[in-house]
């Protein structure tokens, strides 16, 4: 259950929907849907039906976890051999052809059916592509939830990505559900895949996976190796016990099936065929929903009228807009360029950045870039030049040359108008030729902007200068305000993992330093013993002096250090046990306290 399959895309696309159909009633939810005969005929859809007129009225998540209950044992035999008769009374089988599977392959569903052929615009009648299907349950399920429509979905998939294929890497769709990010906690193990995700803003990161608010209904992110190396599986939120921390989800294609599974955070084992890890260390996201809201089409107002781009620059283009969208499309005279999602493009809180790679192909000349956001469109004029190839004064040469020849009436009056008339021009227009071709066009092109570090590695709690030369910085920015912050040009570092620092330059165009960030904040002890009313000291290393701690106290023991320190000073209150927080540079820390 990898996500670099397309059950992952279908995830991604199926919660990145501008608007959304609440249904009223079940069977409104399926005006638009036609099941396939074969699952009809089984009883996995007289379930479905029921659960959903068992919740009418009741909340998205809620009517997703229902749906999802109500596919219990479904199982597409991939693994167990195959039964066709069975396969047929489970709605296996809808285009009359066996199945395609054998030990290696997951088997065709009809949630793979749904996705085919309503979203890819498969026939009927082929034979559809053995894949895996966790993420297409679950997006099945929000959809028979009445969480979003077919015709959402499916323009939502071809205006996202573009295109008609259905196979690529899809890597995205942890942050293409497009979540309010608010109600998405991340765990300190999904901060690596995050790093590829810097177009969002994270609220909740590096959180507890005891802690996280699990509800019903929610959705569950999985690394089954617990390294954070990558989203794997998710799944369906039943119930979590806080006291004994077990986790009970439902899923599909867990084992071939859709099933419920239980899970205790605290117990350590090898998982699924994977490495041997506390559970707890599998979580990498939770993330909670109750409706998409519909974007309002309105005016895009951005900060430039018109960008001029040199073919020779070091950098593609960038621009601030008051967009909320978090992907958009684009497009030069009418033509797909691409995606922030795709391309070598980036949106982050209404900048947009698109790399040289996506334009240095487009010929010299006028154009138009059209940006489409979620919630409008933005056109502007886009010239790109070369060098000291001056296409700009070829066309102004070009008329006046077409113009004075088709002068005839200086014959008819020769004597008089055409010895003045033709003497000034010809002195003219050399004169006003030879300074627009040759020096305005050539100076520019010997100071090219540069920046002092394209690449700096930093320990957390250090800082560095960024400096541009020949040029000058409008903004500056991070792509991962977790790792490193920038300020006029000062990078902090916060804790281990890589940003991209962007200097914003007047012309339009941008320079770019990779920071890595090689350590985070760490403690100089992880337990202490304090007396009553006693205190011990602590050092911290690694903090930022720009970022305060923020310190979460219990009854047994405290910690009495201003918010600044990088030494503290923790006070034993009463006799017990207890485990303090500290988040120093965003990063949560934790220091087990025994008061004697």
């Amino acid at each position: 259950m990898k996500s670099k399959k397309i059950l992952s895309l279908l995830v991604a696309v199926s919660v990145l929907l501008t608007s959304v159909l609440c249904a009223s009633t079940a069977a409104s939810a399926k005006s638009d849907f036609d099941f396939s005969e074969e699952y009809k005929s089984s009883p996995f859809y007289s379930k479905l039906m029921t659960a959903l007129e068992e919740t009418e009225g009741k909340t998205a998540m809620e009517r997703t976890l229902a749906a999802a209950l109500s596919q219990e044992g479904y199982n597409n035999y991939a693994t167990q051999g195959i039964d066709l008769e069975q396969a047929r009374a489970d709605g296996l089988l809808w285009t009359g052809k066996e199945l395609r599977m054998n030990s290696s392959q997951t088997g065709n569903t009809e949630y793979t059916r749904w996705a085919q052929r309503y979203v890819m615009n498969r026939a009927e009648s082929t034979q559809y592509e053995d894949i895996d299907w966790c993420a297409i349950f679950v997006s099945w399920c929000m959809y028979q939830a009445g969480y979003y429509d077919k015709e959402q979905l499916k323009q939502c998939y071809y205006s996202y990505y573009a295109t008609s294929a259905d196979s690529f890497d899809a890597d995205s769709w942890i942050t293409s559900f497009n979540l309010n990010q608010e109600k998405v906690w991340y765990t300190a193990n999904a901060a690596a895949e995050l790093e590829n995700y810097y177009w969002n803003t994270y609220y909740n990161t590096e959180c507890d996976p005891f802690e996280l608010p699990y509800k019903p209904g929610g959705l569950l992110f999985f690394n089954w190796d617990g390294d954070g190396g990558s989203f794997d599986h998710v799944a369906i939120v039943v119930s979590y016990d806080k006291d004994t921390h077990v986790l009970t989800y439902t899923n599909g294609n867990s084992g071939g099936q859709v099933i419920t599974r239980q899970i205790d955070l605290d117990v350590e084992e090898e998982f699924r065929g994977t490495r041997f890890t506390k559970n707890a260390n599998r979580i990498v996201a939770y993330g909670e929903y109750d409706k998409i809201e519909p974007f309002e089409q309105r005016t895009i107002n951005c900060e430039i009228d018109s960008i001029t781009w040199d073919k020779e620059a070091s950098s593609g283009i960038r621009f601030q807009t008051d967009s909320k969208s978090k992907v958009f499309k684009a497009a030069v005279d009418g033509e797909y360029l691409g995606s922030n999602i795709e391309s070598n493009m980036i949106l982050q809180q209404g900048k947009v950045i698109i790399g040289k790679s996506e334009i240095k192909n487009l010929p010299v000349g006028d154009h138009t870039l059209t940006i489409t956001f979620d919630d409008g469109v933005l056109n502007l004029p886009f010239r790109i030049t070369n060098g000291d190839e001056p296409f700009t004064t070829e066309p102004a040469t070009t008329e006046p040359v077409t113009t004075e020849p088709v002068t005839t009436e200086p014959t008819t009056t020769e004597p008089v108008t055409t010895e003045p008339v033709t003497t000034e021009p010809a002195t003219t227009e050399p004169v006003t030729t030879e300074p627009v071709t040759t020096e305005p066009t050539t100076e520019p092109e010997t100071v090219t902007p540069k920046l002092n570090f394209t690449k700096k590695s930093l320990s957390s709690g250090k800082t560095a200068g960024l400096t541009v030369t020949d040029g000058k910085a409008k903004d500056w920015v991070s792509t991962n305000t977790n790792v490193a912050t920038v300020r006029n040009g000062k990078v902090t570092a916060l804790r281990k993992g890589t940003a991209t620092v962007y200097a914003l330059l007047d012309n339009g165009t941008y320079l770019s330093c990779k920071v890595s960030v090689t350590t985070s904040p760490k403690l100089s002890k992880s337990s202490i013993t304090v007396k009553k009313g006693k205190t011990k000291s602590v050092t911290i290393t690694g903090k930022a002096s720009t970022v305060n701690n923020v310190y979460t106290n219990t009854k047994i023991a405290k910690i009495i250090s201003k918010s600044s320190a990088s030494t503290i000073k923790v006070k034993g209150l009463k006799k017990g046990s207890t485990t303090l927080k500290l988040r120093v540079n965003g990063f949560v820390l934790k220091l087990k306290v025994k008061v004697n």
